[in-house]
């Protein structure tokens, strides 16, 4: 019988492995009768260990174990109740039931020592599936484990640790444990109860739950068990949560096909107002270039408020701030200077060259139109210039001579805040001067408010004697 050898190498766990291999022994004996008995005897026993294997975790796993050994207890035969348990908690489909029910009343036949005795071939082919049924098999849980998971983390605060780590970690080891024909059945019942729950904040530490659990359980299966369109109407079906699980993760938003990101995308920017840190997630897909032309200009072109309120960074609401910045409005004004206070300084130096330039100008404007927060933005960088960009300082301060078109007019108000910085950029001095040589004045420009900044500008030498030179040409007299 050296073929039954051959099947013990498919043998899954270490645990079934004495009793299969006395079924061996007993083969070679010539006890046929014997080793098909044993061969039923280590299919029950695997059915018994994967029950109290899902016990640690399942109630109704548990509730199963006590029904057996409450009938083993009082000496009664649970074979076949065994068989009927583990087909109904899903651990043998319909058809092994049959075949190893099969086996179970064969194996009852050939307990009486009157009856024949199996063939060689029966008892191979009991082995077979003995093998392919249970024995080779891990404990994979299927569809009403996976009901019953889903039950104790929506419902159970106390299931998992509320930490995001502990929580990854399970959602990694139960993975395993997930038979994949149900990977689809928890993703969408799960999902859809937390979607449920996203309304009610009492909720919410379960919710956080999920929002853990589905991504690193994705990342652990794959996305492959369903199509790219059934990923597709996933995200039509469960959008909040599919926000929090998908634009949470670049390599998941990827794997789930295009209609199904352009559907998050839409519903973030759709729901923006509502739902600003939907608008926050889409960020980084914006630094990764991962938005369409068309979803980048309906990115900028959401209302400011809610580029504020979503706590965007200040390279992504550019043009934004520059719209409120020339609004000539105050309180728009001053809310684009504090969103810029509530971003790091560094944010700037995401910006390009000529962003940097004009978001300068615009300060100073805005500065010297009496906005509040921009005069109060202008005194702060003054007294502490470090992280700030060269080119946005520079913006700053030829705006206060020069406009884009190398025109000259006095922004005298806001550029008196920032004038000692002329010292600490001495090369934008020079570039200031080299400009004016060629600048013309845009208008007239009284000659206490020329004389008032050639008074402040205190130890800039070059400065001052070149407005004084150029007083007339910069500054004429009216006619």
């Amino acid at each position: 019988m050296s073929k039954l050898t051959n099947f013990r190498d498919k043998i899954l766990s270490q645990e079934d492995k004495p009793l299969f291999d006395e079924a061996i022994a007993s083969a070679e004996g010539g006890a046929l009768r014997g080793a098909y008995i044993l061969v039923w005897i280590c299919c029950a026993e695997s059915l018994k260990r994967k029950l109290r294997e899902a016990a640690t975790r399942d109630n109704r796993a548990q509730q199963i174990i006590t029904e057996i050994e409450t009938r083993e207890a009082s000496r009664q035969s649970a074979d076949s109740l065994i068989l009927k348990r583990a087909n109904e908690y899903e651990l043998i489909d319909d058809v092994a039931l049959q075949k190893l029910t099969y086996i179970y009343d064969m194996r009852c036949v050939y307990g009486h020592p009157y009856e024949s005795a199996p063939t060689k071939e029966e008892l191979l082919n009991a082995v077979s599936v003995a093998v392919s049924a249970i024995l080779e098999k891990p404990t994979l849980y299927r569809k009403k484990y996976v009901e019953t998971l889903i039950e104790r983390l929506t419902r159970n605060v106390d299931f998992l640790e509320r930490s995001k780590i502990s929580i990854q970690t399970y959602a990694r080891e139960i993975s395993v444990r997930i038979d994949p024909e149900s990977y689809r059945h928890l993703a969408n019942v799960y999902s859809s109860e937390l979607e449920k729950m996203c309304s009610d904040p009492s909720l919410s530490d379960l919710v956080i739950r999920g929002i853990w659990f589905l991504p690193e359980f994705l990342k652990s299966v794959g996305t492959d068990f369903i199509t790219e369109d059934q990923w597709h109407d996933f995200v039509l079906g469960c959008p909040r949560i599919s926000q929090m699980i998908f634009l949470k993760n670049k390599d998941l938003y990827d794997a789930i096909g295009k209609r199904a990101d352009d559907s998050l995308v839409s519903y973030a920017l759709t729901n923006a107002a509502l739902r600003p840190t939907g608008l926050k997630l889409l960020e980084a897909f914006w630094e990764h270039d991962k938005l369409s032309a068309a979803q980048r200009a309906s990115l900028t072109a959401v209302d400011f408020r809610t580029m504020k309120a979503a706590h965007l960074k200040t390279s992504t609401a550019y043009n934004g701030i520059i719209t409120e910045l020339k609004s000539r409005n105050w309180p728009r004004q001053n809310a684009a200077i504090e969103m810029l206070n509530s971003n790091d300084r560094l944010e700037i130096s995401r910006l390009n060259n000529v962003q940097q330039d004009n978001l300068g100008r615009n300060i100073l404007q805005a500065a010297d139109g009496d906005s509040g927060s921009a005069i109060a933005y202008l005194i702060s960088l003054n007294a502490d210039y470090t992280n700030y960009p060269k080119a946005f300082i520079k913006g700053i301060l030829l705006e206060g001579f020069i406009n884009e078109s190398n025109s000259f007019r006095l922004k005298k108000e806001g550029l008196k805040k920032v004038l000692p910085l002329f010292s600490v950029y001495p090369d934008v001095l020079e570039e200031l001067l080299t400009q004016l040589d060629t600048a013309q004045p845009t208008g007239w420009v009284p000659p206490d408010v020329y004389n008032e900044l050639i008074n402040e500008t205190g130890d800039l030498a070059a400065l001052k004697d070149y407005l004084v030179v150029n007083k007339d040409r910069l500054a004429p007299p009216l006619e």
